[in-house]
């Protein structure tokens, strides 16, 4: 349990700062909601980050792999895979030659 001056403290930071403590965003000057942790690359960020397509990623997540025209799926352990259009090509080859 956080004690009453680390709430002091992190409210004050915050008037001044306009940042959450612990945020670790480079991406915006100002903090909203709650601090999450992006599933990708682990960074601690609050409710500013994040998209509606896959929330679960930062904005620097996110572009990564919108650059790179990944598609993004989620396996049965709950896990984030990347897989490339090369590999897609792949996997529709070999599937369509068990037919």
């Amino acid at each position: 349990m956080l004690s009453p001056i680390h709430y002091l403290f992190c409210f004050i930071y915050f008037k001044l700062t306009r940042r959450i403590w612990g945020c670790q965003s480079k991406n915006h000057t100002y903090c909203k909601g709650e601090l999450w942790q992006c599933v990708y690359c682990g960074i601690i960020i609050c409710f500013e980050e994040g998209s509606t397509d896959l929330p679960e990623l930062c904005d620097d997540c996110w572009n990564k792999f919108r650059e790179k025209e990944h598609i993004i799926l989620v396996n049965e352990y709950d896990e984030i895979v990347s897989i490339s259009d090369k590999q897609i090509y792949q996997l529709e080859s070999k599937n369509s030659g068990d037919e």
